[in-house]
């Protein structure tokens, strides 16, 4: 690995691209919702929108957390093959539940290099497949707000 350049070529763009799908969907999301009620009601409507943003934040790292685990041992799992023994295997896997933070085993040490190097592609497929399945589910957001979003409150 190289450190940082893997940092700049991997990770960095998905974040960069992350980051302005949020800047360009927040702030006219929230004109949206605050152009869609009376005056009247605009501190019950921005009440409601900061509280639907917290909740679904919360269900969305908690969703997208679970399936990115489910992925890392997944992929974990199709790289250790015939490679290693049963035994092995199971104490990889027990190991890939941790994702980032896992560590080679003990009993694998005269391995390290490998099984770290498993540990990290698995990384980098997990991080890359949640960001598609990101990536989707925004495209998919979008496509029912065009349907779902009453587009007369913007001619008042």
């Amino acid at each position: 690995t190289n450190g940082i350049a893997d940092y700049w070529q991997t990770f960095f763009p998905g974040i960069l691209v992350f980051s302005m799908g949020m800047s360009l969907t927040v702030v006219p999301l929230t004109a949206t919702v605050m152009a869609s009620h009376p005056k009247k009601f605009a501190g019950v409507a921005s009440g409601i929108n900061n509280a639907v943003t917290r909740v679904a934040g919360a269900f969305g790292n908690a969703i997208v957390g679970a399936i990115a685990v489910v992925l890392f041992v997944n992929a974990v799992s199709d790289s250790l093959g015939s490679n290693y023994t049963s035994s092995e295997q199971t104490v990889i896997l027990a190991e890939a539940k941790d994702m980032g933070n896992a560590e080679v085993p003990i009993a694998l040490k005269q391995q390290e290099e490998k099984v770290a190097g498993i540990y990290e592609n698995a990384f980098r497929v997990t991080y890359q497949s949640s960001m598609q399945i990101a990536a989707l589910l925004a495209v998919l957001a979008g496509i029912i707000s065009v349907f779902m979003i009453d587009k007369q409150a913007f001619r008042k």
